[in-house]
C-alpha cells in the first residue's frame, strides 16, 4: 500500500503522551555537550528543592494559624467563665512574667543655706560624738561610713513628710574635704529644730563580691540614733499605706533630732 506525500505520518499515542522533562532547545541535536546536560539536570533538582521548601513554609504557617486560633479560643473561654481544655493549654506558648517598671529617681531637695524656722546656715561640725547630739547653739551630726564611700548627704524630714511617704524635706550634701575626718562625716546645724527627723544617703561603689552595696537612692538610719520613727506605722503589725508595694512592713524610718525641751510630735 503506497502512502501519499501529503498524508502526515501518524505518531503512536504512547510516544505522544510519554511524560518527562522538557528537553531544552539544542539538547536533541547531535553533538550537544555533556556540560549543558548537567546544567539542565541541576536546574531541575533546584526546582524540586524549591517546591519542597514552599511546602514546608506552608505547613509552618498552618501550625502558627492553629496556635493563634487555640489562644483566641482559650481567651474566649476564659471570658465566658469556661475552663480551658488540656489541648488548648498545651498549645499556648509560655509567656514570661512582666517585670515591674524601673523606679523613677527621687528628686533631691538640695539645701545649702539656712531654712527659717528649721536651722541656720550649716557649718562643718565635729567628728565626735557620733550620732546627733546637742551643742550650745544647735545640733551636731556625725556618722561613720566605710572608707570606700565618696559622698554622704544629711537628709532631714518634717514629721508630716515622713508620715506621708514623701522624700526628704531638705538634703544637705557634705563636703568630702571639709565635712570629713577620717571615715567620719559630720555637720553642724545652728538653731536646729527638735521637730526634725534625719537620715543619710551614702554613695560609693557597688560590688557584692566585696561587700559593697552602696545605694544613694536609699535613706539610711543613723546607727547611733537614740530614737527612731517609722513613717505612717503607729504600732507593730499594721502595714504602711505609703511604702512601696512589697515593702508595706518596712516604711521609711528616720532618727529623731534630740530635743532640749519636749519630745517630738507625731
Amino acid at each position: 500500500m503506497t502512502r501519499s506525500v501529503a498524508e502526515p505520518e501518524h505518531t503512536p499515542p504512547s510516544m505522544a503522551s510519554a511524560p518527562g522533562p522538557a528537553t531544552p532547545p539544542g539538547m536533541d541535536m547531535p553533538g550537544a555537550s555533556d556540560a549543558a546536560r548537567q546544567a539542565h539536570d541541576h536546574a531541575a533538582a533546584l526546582a524540586v528543592e524549591a517546591a519542597a521548601a514552599q511546602a514546608q513554609v506552608a505547613a509552618a504557617q498552618a501550625q502558627v494559624a492553629a496556635a493563634e486560633a487555640a489562644v483566641q479560643a482559650q481567651m474566649a473561654g476564659a471570658a465566658a467563665g469556661a475552663a480551658p481544655t488540656a489541648a488548648t493549654v498545651a498549645s499556648v506558648p509560655e509567656v514570661a512574667p512582666r517585670l515591674p517598671p524601673t523606679p523613677t529617681p527621687v528628686h533631691l531637695n538640695i539645701t545649702t543655706g539656712a531654712v527659717p524656722g528649721l536651722f541656720d546656715l550649716p557649718t562643718v561640725g565635729a567628728a565626735l560624738p557620733l550620732g546627733a547630739s546637742l551643742t550650745a547653739d544647735g545640733v551636731n551630726f556625725a556618722v561613720y561610713a566605710a572608707p570606700e564611700a565618696h559622698a554622704v548627704v544629711l537628709c532631714l524630714f518634717t514629721p508630716e513628710d515622713l508620715r506621708n511617704g514623701k522624700p526628704p524635706t531638705h538634703e544637705i550634701p557634705l563636703d568630702p574635704e571639709a565635712n570629713r575626718t577620717g571615715n567620719v562625716w559630720h555637720a553642724h546645724l545652728p538653731k536646729c529644730s527638735d521637730q526634725l527627723l534625719y537620715g543619710y544617703r551614702v554613695d560609693g561603689p557597688k560590688n557584692q563580691h566585696k561587700g559593697q552595696m552602696f545605694d544613694k537612692d536609699l535613706v539610711l538610719l543613723d546607727p547611733y540614733a537614740t530614737t527612731t520613727v517609722s513613717g505612717d506605722r503607729t504600732k507593730y503589725g499594721v502595714p504602711s499605706l505609703t511604702a512601696k508595694i512589697g515593702e508595706e512592713c518596712w516604711p521609711q524610718y528616720a532618727g529623731a533630732v534630740p530635743s532640749r525641751t519636749v519630745s517630738i510630735s507625731q
